[in-house]
């Protein structure tokens, strides 16, 4: 159902930014293979209960596109699903997973990050008008605790970012209210084992990077003109990282078939 919907819907960004929504009834999401959140929902609710599964969809509050850090929610934004297996519940939203709008445009890009979420990375980009459906085993944010959150790119946990991790940084007291960027990669195309979450980064300070890449045959931390590669170790590489020099550091990988880098990670330095 999930790789279906976000395989063959596409996201209305015209509609969407425009604000005049139409009919988002399963059957006019299905003739027109378009539509905003709630057809993604209604669909997703209609053929998992035709596949008699239980699911429910769920309103509530997204940082999507056009929101910031802070911003007050004065109504539901979106709609996404929670499915019952095995006696458990679990967070869907099928609509983030089939792409994300850029520049007023919608990109495409499967994300299964959306899929049977863990409840705690969830919740940093979704926040349901019913407290239940939070399902966090945490203590359960306020709305206000919710925007107050730091804004995550959807490109964010396509790396397989701990969320556990996101969150021991939200509490530090250097944390500086935003997280590591990161770019446009496909899902899963790497694994980050480990590395620093927060955006900025102290000077004279060891950072460890491990990595798990196998379309790259090497990487490497880049500031300024200062190159060092990475250790690599079958599809790991790593990295115990110290600067002394200010500004932005990048992590980069090489594929085998390419003479270009690209960017993975970036972060910034200071005092």
């Amino acid at each position: 159902m999930y790789r279906w919907i976000t395989d063959r819907i596409v996201y209305d960004a015209d509609a969407f930014l425009s604000g005049r929504l139409e009919d988002m009834s399963v059957e006019d999401v299905m003739k027109k293979r378009k539509s905003v959140c709630f057809g993604f929902s209604n669909l997703f609710e209609k053929m998992a209960k035709d596949a008699g599964l239980e699911v429910i969809s769920i309103s509530g509050y997204a940082k999507a596109y056009g929101t910031s850090q802070g911003q007050h929610f004065d109504k539901p934004n979106h709609a996404w699903n929670a499915i019952r297996i095995n006696g458990s519940w679990y967070l869907v939203d099928s609509t983030w997973g089939a792409g994300y709008i850029k520049d007023g445009k919608f990109k495409k890009e499967l994300s299964e990050a959306f899929f049977l979420t863990p409840p705690e990375q969830f919740v940093f980009s979704h926040f349901p008008v019913d407290e239940q459906w939070q399902l966090q085993r945490t203590s359960h944010l306020s709305q206000r605790e919710f925007e107050s959150l730091p804004q995550v790119e959807p490109t964010f946990f396509h790396s397989n970012i701990s969320p556990i991790e996101a969150w021991e940084a939200t509490r530090s007291p250097e944390f500086s209210g935003s997280f590591v960027h990161t770019f446009e990669l496909p899902y899963h195309l790497v694994s980050i084992q480990k590395a620093p979450v927060m955006y900025r980064l102290k000077l004279n300070r060891t950072y460890t990077f491990k990595i798990n890449a196998t379309i790259f045959e090497k990487m490497a931390l880049v500031q300024a003109d200062h190159w060092q590669e990475m250790e690599k170790d079958g599809d790991f590489f790593t990295f115990n990282y110290n600067s002394e020099l200010q500004g932005q550091m990048l992590v980069v990988g090489k594929k085998f078939d390419s003479d270009q880098y690209t960017a993975i990670l970036a972060y910034e330095l200071s005092p």
